[in-house]
C-alpha cells in the first residue's frame, strides 16, 4: 500500500478465487507524510534496487501481463506507482506486504494456488513464471510480484466490473469492504478515496 494510507491487510487465507477475494491483497509501506497532499515524482525516474538499475521494468512488465490477464496497462502502471513508487523492494515491516505492488504472503499463497488451477496455465508466460521456489523472498521478483498482482486485479474486476474506481479501492482496503459500503449504499472510507486519487494521479502524471 501507499505511504499515505496505513491499513493492515486481512490475514485470514480462504482458499478459491472468491474467497481471495474477501480481503486485500497488501497493506501499507509506512506513513511518511499527511495523506491530504500526496504527491507524484516526475516521469522517467529510474530507481536503483541494491545497486541494480531497472529501467523500464514495471512498463515491460506491465504490458506482459496486461495481454494476460486483460488489465489495462496505464491501470497497472499506475496502481503500481500508488502502491510502492515503483520501488521493487519495498516491504511494510509491520504487516509484511512485499514488492512493488505490495502483496502479503499470505495472499500470494492463495493467488498462486488458484492461478495454478485456473485456464491461464494454458499461457507460456504463466507456466514459465510459476516455476519458482516459494522462498520468503520471491514476491520481490517483479515478474512474479506483478503477475499475482495482476491476476488479483481480474478477480477483483470480475466482481466489481469495469469500475476502476472500486476494484482500486478493494486491492487497497479489501473488497468485503467495498462490497459492504455498495449494499449499504454508504459512501467510500476516506483513505479509499484518496487512494483513489493517487491512482488518477500516477495515471496523469506517467506513472513514474
Amino acid at each position: 500500500m501507499n505511504p499515505l494510507i496505513p491499513f493492515v491487510g486481512i490475514p485470514l487465507a480462504i482458499f478459491g478465487a472468491i474467497m481471495l477475494l474477501a480481503r486485500p491483497a497488501h497493506a501499507p509501506v509506512g506513513v511518511q507524510r499527511a495523506p491530504e497532499k500526496p504527491r507524484i515524482a516526475s516521469p522517467e525516474v529510474t530507481r536503483r534496487i541494491d545497486n541494480r538499475a531497472y529501467p523500464g521494468t514495471v512498463k515491460e512488465l506491465a504490458a506482459k501481463w496486461s495481454k494476460v490477464f486483460g488489465i489495462g496497462v496505464s491501470w497497472i502502471r499506475s496502481q503500481a506507482y500508488a502502491e510502492s513508487k515503483n520501488v521493487l523492494r519495498a516491504k511494510n515491516e509491520g504487516s509484511g506486504a512485499i514488492g512493488v505492488m505490495q502483496i502479503l504472503p499470505s495472499t500470494a499463497r492463495d493467488l498462486l494456488k488458484s492461478l495454478k488451477r485456473s485456464k491461464h496455465m494454458k499461457n507460456q508466460s504463466v507456466k514459465e513464471t510459476l516455476e519458482i521456489e516459494p522462498t520468503e523472498d520471491y514476491l520481490y521478483n517483479p515478474d512474479v510480484n506483478i503477475m499475482l498482482a495482476t491476476y488479483y486485479m481480474k478477480l477483483l474486476k470480475n466482481k466489481f466490473g469495469d469500475d476502476h474506481d472500486l476494484v482500486a479501492a478493494a486491492y487497497n482496503i479489501g473488497p468485503g469492504r467495498i462490497a459492504r459500503c455498495l449494499a449499504t449504499q454508504s459512501p467510500l472510507p476516506e483513505r479509499s478515496r484518496i487512494y483513489i486519487a493517487m491512482v488518477k494521479d500516477a495515471k496523469r502524471r506517467g506513472f513514474v
